[in-house]
Formats: structure tokens, sequence, C-alpha cells
């Protein structure tokens, strides 16, 4: 049997009151079918193609920290990280990251995490599922949103999520047509003071 990740307090976790967020770059990155479902197959893997692995590891090697939630945690293959790994989650039972010994397991909200993670930690990777990105756009917390439309159908018992409502805020900066689906790449929008 699987042993569970331990709840640890993350060794880099700043003083809530001295972290800005506006000097971090949060970036985030989602993976859905044609029919905008999360998965196929019980995970994302099944949805991938080879430009949008390319993509993902073009993102990772940029991220000094990523972040995830639980049903990421739970669904997806994260044992390894090249860089630490922090789970939201209000469970510790999510497998996947048991032996990475760079993840970290937070009972906290999205909000509340990314002002207690330390400054050092200036870009950070949202990894997470449809929810927790949607919760991070619609609060404006994302400065990049790079999302992947596969070619791929989802599971149909699987939920739809139409993420455009959360994005009014950004702008379409690209559009790209790749084999095996369309890379979309939004940018938080200047606002007008």
């Amino acid at each position: 049997m699987m042993s569970s990740p331990r709840k640890v307090k993350p060794s880099r976790l700043g003083d809530v009151s001295s972290t800005d967020l506006s000097k971090r770059l949060i970036v985030g990155n989602l993976l859905l079918s044609r029919d905008l479902r999360a998965v196929k197959e019980g995970s994302s893997k099944a949805l991938s193609f080879p430009a949008d692995r390319r993509r993902f590891h073009q993102l990772r090697s940029q991220a000094d920290l990523i972040l995830i939630g639980g049903n990421t945690a739970r669904n997806e293959p994260y044992r390894t990280t090249p860089v630490p790994l922090i789970v939201l989650s209000r469970s510790a039972h999510a497998p996947s990251v048991a032996s990475n010994h760079h993840a970290s397991v937070l009972n906290s909200s999205l909000t509340q995490a990314l002002s207690q993670i330390d400054p050092e930690f200036r870009t950070i990777l949202l990894e997470a599922g449809p929810s927790l990105i949607k919760e991070a756009l619609e609060t404006k917390l994302v400065e990049t949103f790079y999302l992947t439309i596969s070619n791929a159908e989802g599971d149909q018992d699987a939920p739809s999520y139409d993420v455009s409502s959360a994005l009014g805020a950004y702008a379409l900066i690209e559009e790209e047509p790749v084999d095996g689906g369309t890379f979309f790449t939004y940018s938080l929008a200047p606002t007008s003071e």
C-alpha cells in the first residue's frame, strides 16, 4: 500500500506580511479536450500530444515552484518534479506525490498559499485543474495563461469546463494551431487607472 504524503510546512514559506505578490510571476497552464473536459481515461495524459508535452516541459523549465490542487495530485503523475511542488488539498491522500521529496501539502486557499510562499520563488507555475485555474484567473492572480485544446475528446462522464467566463480581464495574445490541437496564450490586460 502506498503511503500518503506528509502534511508538512514547506521549508521556504515566508512571512505573510512581507510577501509582495505583485513582484511575482504566476503562470497558469491547462490542457482540455476539444469538448472542454480535463480528463480522458482518468487523467490528462491521454489528451496530451508531442507539442503539448514540449510546451509543458518548457514552462516547467522556467518555474521556480509548481503549485497544484488536490485532485490534480490524486489523478496525475507527480512522483518527481524538477522544482518544489506545493499541493493545495484538504486531504493528505495524494499517492502520486508521496515519494516526491520536493512536495509539500498545504491545507489552505490559493490566495493564502501564495501569500505564504517565500518571495525567493519568483516564477510559480500553476498546473492545477480547471477549478483552481478558474479561481486564479477570476482573482487576477495569473499574469500569463497557457491553454491547450487537444483534438482528442475527453471522458464523456467527466464535467465540461468553460474557462472563457474567467478570461474577462485577459487578452488573447496568441492562437497557434499545432499538430494535435491548438495553443492559446492569454495575458492579464493592463488596468487603466
